[in-house]
């Protein structure tokens, strides 16, 4: 945000689009911006077709627990085995290990995280949104900024204790496509 600062001191306007306004940490973005104009709010946007509606599915327990619930590739397989799907996991180790089991259980999948290097990750990408891979885990990646309009399911097989980063995470699957009639 320092960049930002030296743009604002010279007198700059800055624009910001951004379907989450605010910081991971839940702080306003006031201290960058002076005023924000209000995008249309999500029913609209699936009404004129920009977004799809979201369906919410989970296991059957009880979720008080502490600790990751249900069967990851049961549950995937049971609803969604049909879809494009990014995986959001809780380390780079938990993201491997997922990635593995879907391997195991015949499922194109492969991993990002931060220590993957550029040429591979946009590899991944790419042969995602082509169709060659059909599930992404990742830790730390893909939360904002990457939009691929294939992906219709998201599994958050990690605690999210942000709204913002919530909503950034699930917003990965709500853009609308040709025959997309849902994101999961």
């Amino acid at each position: 945000f320092e960049i930002l600062k030296e743009y604002r001191r010279r007198g700059s306007l800055i624009v910001a689009l951004s379907a989450t306004p605010s910081r991971v940490n839940g702080m306003g973005m006031g201290d960058f911006y002076d005023c924000m104009v209000q995008a249309p709010p999500k029913g609209k946007l699936i009404e004129r077709g920009v977004l799809v509606p979201c369906q919410v599915k989970a296991p059957a327990q009880d979720c008080k627990q502490e600790g990751l619930v249900g069967d990851i590739i049961k549950h995937w397989k049971l609803w969604a085995a049909d879809r494009q799907t990014v995986v959001f996991c809780k380390s780079i180790l938990h993201s491997m290990h997922v990635r593995d089991l879907f391997v195991e259980a015949g499922v194109r999948c492969r991993h990002l995280d931060g220590m993957v290097d550029d040429e591979t990750r946009d590899q991944i990408v790419k042969d995602t949104k082509e169709g060659r891979n059909q599930v992404i885990t990742t830790c730390g990646m893909l939360t904002h900024g990457w939009d691929d309009k294939t992906m219709s399911c998201c599994v958050l097989a990690r605690k999210v204790s942000s709204f913002v980063l919530f909503k950034q995470m699930v917003g990965r699957i709500l853009r609308a496509a040709p025959d997309k009639k849902s994101g999961l």
